[in-house]
Protein backbone atom coordinates (compact mmCIF):
# COMPACT_ATOMS: atom_id res chain seq x y z
CA UNK A 1 0.00 0.00 0.00
CA UNK A 2 2.61 2.69 1.24
CA UNK A 3 4.28 2.53 -2.89
CA UNK A 4 0.39 3.25 -3.68
CA UNK A 5 0.83 6.34 -1.49
CA UNK A 6 3.70 7.66 -2.55
CA UNK A 7 2.84 7.56 -6.02
CA UNK A 8 -0.46 9.26 -5.38
CA UNK A 9 1.58 11.75 -3.81
CA UNK A 10 3.43 12.64 -6.81
CA UNK A 11 0.77 12.28 -8.50
CA UNK A 12 -0.97 15.47 -7.03
CA UNK A 13 2.45 17.56 -6.96
CA UNK A 14 2.99 16.53 -10.51
CA UNK A 15 -0.61 17.85 -11.57
CA UNK A 16 0.01 20.83 -9.64
CA UNK A 17 3.04 21.60 -11.30
CA UNK A 18 1.67 20.89 -14.89
CA UNK A 19 -0.66 23.92 -14.10
CA UNK A 20 1.91 26.41 -12.56
CA UNK A 21 -0.08 25.52 -9.37
CA UNK A 22 2.99 23.54 -7.30
CA UNK A 23 2.22 24.91 -4.44
CA UNK A 24 -1.55 23.63 -4.18
CA UNK A 25 -0.55 19.79 -5.13
CA UNK A 26 2.26 20.25 -1.85
CA UNK A 27 -0.78 21.77 0.07
CA UNK A 28 -2.61 18.67 -0.91
CA UNK A 29 0.09 16.15 -0.86
CA UNK A 30 0.74 17.54 3.11
CA UNK A 31 -2.93 17.70 4.13
CA UNK A 32 -3.17 14.23 2.85
CA UNK A 33 -0.40 13.23 4.67
CA UNK A 34 -1.70 14.89 7.87
CA UNK A 35 -5.50 12.99 7.57
CA UNK A 36 -2.97 9.63 6.90
CA UNK A 37 0.23 9.88 9.27
CA UNK A 38 0.35 5.94 8.69
CA UNK A 39 1.85 6.74 5.27
CA UNK A 40 5.18 8.77 7.21
CA UNK A 41 5.80 5.92 9.29
CA UNK A 42 8.24 3.56 7.13
CA UNK A 43 10.45 6.61 6.63
CA UNK A 44 10.64 7.10 10.37
CA UNK A 45 11.69 5.33 13.37
CA UNK A 46 9.14 3.01 13.62
CA UNK A 47 10.88 1.94 10.51
CA UNK A 48 14.58 2.72 10.28
CA UNK A 49 15.08 3.09 14.42
CA UNK A 50 15.83 5.13 16.56
CA UNK A 51 17.99 7.31 15.58
CA UNK A 52 16.11 7.76 12.00
CA UNK A 53 14.14 11.01 11.12
CA UNK A 54 10.57 11.33 12.36
CA UNK A 55 8.82 13.01 9.25
CA UNK A 56 6.10 15.28 9.38
CA UNK A 57 3.26 15.83 6.66
CA UNK A 58 5.24 19.21 5.93
CA UNK A 59 8.24 16.76 5.02
CA UNK A 60 6.15 14.85 1.86
CA UNK A 61 6.82 18.05 -0.23
CA UNK A 62 9.78 20.73 -0.39
CA UNK A 63 7.44 23.45 -1.71
CA UNK A 64 5.44 25.27 0.45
Amino acid sequence: MIPCVFATLAILIALSACTHKMYDGCAAAIQYAAEHPEILVPLGSDYHGAQAKIYKPEDVCPFR
